[in-house]
């Protein structure tokens, strides 16, 4: 079983961890199991206002729509992404649909590199093969370097070299899902915005 596992890429459609998790799946006849952990060490943070936690969360629910119109679902958990990780894994670590692959867009901030550090000895552990892939920016940091290999200082320069770069393939959300695995959906919360918010999606 493969699971993608969706952070703050919240789509099915330019979502390069889906779409090569799907492809991998489909040809090997296996099961795909999407995402998302609602991480309470971001949903408990005093900064954190009651419209980004409503705006999130809906956004999941339309994530879940999206999957739910290509023929498949969205699995939601809340805690620590370690211990969530660990458990679905223990849940399938056997027969058929015993987890192989995990599949995410890298994100840069410190704590996602010491969460992501956390699931990755999970994986290693469990024999799961992690593929991290680009899609959070245009250009990944450190991609945009001056003619001696640093970073530029100046933010016209950057500008200029940042248009010359061939830019990532944009995917159309998968027109086939693999399976969807028999689990446990889990529920979306639902929380009360302290403003109106955009349509979700």
């Amino acid at each position: 079983m493969h699971i993608v596992w969706h952070r703050t890429e919240l789509r099915t459609h330019d979502q390069p961890a889906l779409h090569f998790a799907a492809q991998m799946a489909l040809q090997n006849g296996e099961t795909l199991l999407p995402l998302v952990i609602i991480d309470p060490k971001i949903f408990a943070r005093p900064d954190l206002t009651p419209r980004r936690r409503a705006w999130f969360v809906e956004n999941v629910r339309a994530l879940r729509e999206s999957y739910k119109k290509l023929g498949g679902n969205l699995v939601v958990r809340e805690g620590e992404p370690h211990q969530v990780f660990d458990e679905i894994c223990a849940e399938f670590s056997g027969g058929k649909n015993r987890v192989t692959h995990m599949h995410f867009v890298r994100n840069y901030t410190p704590y996602a590199k010491e969460r992501d550090a956390g699931v990755r000895k999970i994986c290693e552990k469990r024999g799961i093969r992690v593929l991290d892939y680009p899609g959070q920016y245009t250009h990944e940091p450190g991609e945009v370097l001056n003619e001696a290999g640093k970073p530029y200082s100046v933010f016209a320069a950057f500008r200029k070299k940042w248009g010359t770069l061939p830019k990532p393939e944009l995917f159309d959300a998968p027109g086939t899902l693999p399976p969807f695995p028999s689990v446990r959906i889990g529920e979306i919360p639902k929380i009360a915005s302290d403003i109106p918010l955009p349509d979700s999606g």
